[in-house]
């Protein structure tokens, strides 16, 4: 399908749930239903600012981009990882040393395979 003019921009948007845009699932789209914001025409109407207020700066830009104002600029590459570290939870307290090991070699296994993709290390 192509979209050659405004009037069937709106048209589409009007058509797909609010959930259909990446960054909103259904806590998100709880948060809007109560303001009427059912579509993504719904969205794109509503003012930035209760954008913003429900679904902070970040849902701000997705308001942004569906008004046509780019808000993140397009990476053909990734962006380098800040951090290497992980986080998680062992599912409760966890007594049993060999358990608790377990998941220490697990966490350190998958921190050095990050390390090794993003090239963290000597030299680098």
């Amino acid at each position: 399908m192509a979209v050659l003019n405004r009037e069937e921009e709106r048209e589409l948007l009007a058509s797909l749930p609010v959930t259909e845009i990446a960054g909103i699932a259904r806590r998100r789209a709880a948060r809007l239903e109560p303001h009427g914001i059912r579509t993504c025409l719904d969205l794109a109407d509503a003012s930035g600012l209760l954008v913003q207020k429900l679904l902070t700066v970040t849902g701000h830009d997705l308001w942004l981009e569906l008004n046509g104002v780019p808000a993140q600029p397009i990476r053909p590459e990734r962006s380098p990882h800040k951090n290497i570290a992980r986080g998680g939870s062992l599912a409760g307290r966890v007594s049993d040393p060999a358990t608790l090991y377990g998941w220490l070699v697990r966490n350190v296994n998958a921190s050095l395979r990050n390390c090794a993709i993003i090239s963290f290390g000597p030299g680098s």
